[in-house]
């Protein structure tokens, strides 16, 4: 296996395209590629805030649910979720536990998420 450097790639066969652009002046960043080909792509110098609300949102919520509602019946979270009283204990948890222990998201209005998605509670 060849490891990808500067060096290595001026040696690669000339079908394979290399980038053109100065690689040295490339900064750490989030990229979130979507379905159907629309791609967008935002520079974060301090991911934290992102990460700690996709484990504390998105992780912790699931765990949350699983476990009670596969003793309700339920096999799959997103099954769980059609479940008024299950929704209302998520939107709760995530407004009264969750928010509270996270630092502002650059970009984003938790609160507000947060009450868009209780239209569908």
């Amino acid at each position: 296996m060849t490891i990808l450097t500067g060096e290595t790639l001026a040696r690669l066969n000339a079908g394979v395209a290399i980038p053109r652009y100065d690689r040295r002046q490339v900064t750490t960043g989030i990229v979130h590629i979507g379905v159907g080909g629309f791609h967008r792509s935002h520079e974060a110098t301090d991911v934290e805030p992102y990460d700690l609300m996709k484990l504390r949102l998105l992780n912790a919520s699931h765990q949350a649910l699983c476990y009670p509602g596969y003793l309700a019946g339920y096999l799959l979270v997103h099954e769980v979720t059609t479940d008024p009283l299950f929704a209302r204990f998520l939107l709760d948890y995530m407004t009264a536990e969750a928010i509270p222990t996270l630092k502002p998201v650059p970009g984003i209005d938790l609160h507000q998420t947060l009450a868009d998605l209780d239209q569908y509670a």
